[in-house]
């Protein structure tokens, strides 16, 4: 499996392969984010769009982004979408990748099933639950 990070200026060549995919993902916050919002974000480089593939085509994706807090610094992955088996080669990257920018923490939302599935490294622990509702 094959996991990079797409530098922002390549996001306009490969935003038709993975603007279904992060749209999928985007579906499920109830109108907190929409796809151009995460375009944005990652053509400004505030937001990272990472890619996994075995060959043609792109196999699993997700998008990081790091938050600083007063305590520490964290690298907080959403938007992961794709195959459960792929997703599970995104982590050593990613954690490299935490320490490059001298975070603490990584931390993942994931839908409930990523921790059922075991796509999750044994070090992320449970600690919650995210629930949102819209408010009318």
């Amino acid at each position: 499996m094959n996991v990079a990070q797409v530098p922002a200026q390549y996001i306009d060549m490969v935003w038709p392969m993975v603007a279904p995919m992060i749209d999928r993902a985007v579906a499920h916050t109830l109108g907190q984010y929409r796809l151009d919002d995460i375009r944005q974000e990652i053509s400004s480089g505030t937001r990272q769009l990472w890619i996994g593939n075995r060959g043609a085509g792109i196999d699993a994706l997700c998008t990081t982004k790091v938050v600083i807090h007063p305590g520490k610094r964290s690298l907080y992955v959403s938007f992961a979408v794709g195959s459960l088996d792929a997703i599970e080669h995104f982590w050593p990257r990613l954690k490299e990748y935490a320490k490059q920018w001298g975070c603490g923490l990584i931390i993942a939302q994931p839908r409930r099933g990523f921790g059922r599935s075991g796509a999750l490294p044994r070090e992320f622990k449970h600690v919650s639950d995210i629930w949102m509702a819209e408010v009318d």
